[in-house]
């Protein structure tokens, strides 16, 4: 319907505010940038505003700057009106919207082969991603109710707070005992919001069900 429909698109249209801070305790943030460990695996493009990066199994924070390397298993975080573009070894990009936690979890790469494994986290917020195609590719963006997997497209995903009220059926649904033990953990807390652009095809799943064809300039 045409109210569902501008709810599902508000996701992405307006800053939410997290139930918790999204930089958890205990990690100081730390003055200038100190790179991580590893490999790198991308570079910050454009940076607006306070964008903090914490590196994999460390307990301190660091300010993203424009030219910033990117480290595998980095957690990222967007302040109040700020905003982050990336590009990645993988041919792929990424924008970070205001009030968002993304974590690079894995990228492997082969530029020869033309060959990707990637996977993200979006925690929390929203990010719009550009994953050009590939021979071989696998790119997957996990959020804590969903998976989504795509091969090469354009799309946007939002991880907002379930402000909408149950439906009537609903209720009557979340009432059934394996409804209730599958949602016990989070049911009505976040909703995982995806739109595809004009030439995208993605596979959604969420936390029960089989993986559900998105379809191309469709939002699920």
């Amino acid at each position: 319907s045409a109210s569902l429909l501008d709810n599902l698109m508000d996701n992405f249209g307006r800053e939410y505010k997290p139930a918790e801070p999204l930089i958890p305790q205990g990690i100081k943030v730390m003055p200038g940038f100190k790179e991580g460990e590893g490999k790198v695996i991308g570079n910050a493009q454009m940076v607006q505003g306070n964008v903090l990066v914490i590196h994999k199994d460390q307990n301190e924070a660091y300010t993203i700057k424009n030219g910033h390397p990117l480290f595998m298993g980095d957690t990222l975080i967007s302040g109040e009106r700020s905003r982050l573009n990336a590009k990645m070894a993988d041919k792929s990009l990424f924008s970070l919207a205001p009030g968002s936690k993304l974590v690079l979890d894995q990228q492997e790469y082969d530029a020869g082969k033309e060959e990707r494994a990637s996977t993200v986290s979006l925690l929390f917020g929203r990010a719009r991603f550009i994953v050009t195609k590939l021979k071989k590719s696998k790119y997957q963006v996990r959020t804590p109710t969903a998976v989504l997997g795509v091969r090469g497209s354009d799309f946007a995903l939002a991880v907002t707070p379930n402000e909408n009220k149950l439906s009537f059926l609903e209720r009557i649904l979340a009432s059934f005992h394996l409804m209730r033990k599958a949602h016990a953990a989070g049911f009505g807390i976040l909703l995982t919001t995806v739109v595809t652009g004009p030439g995208t095809t993605a596979g959604f799943a969420g936390m029960i069900g089989a993986t559900q064809v998105v379809g191309p300039a469709s939002i699920c």
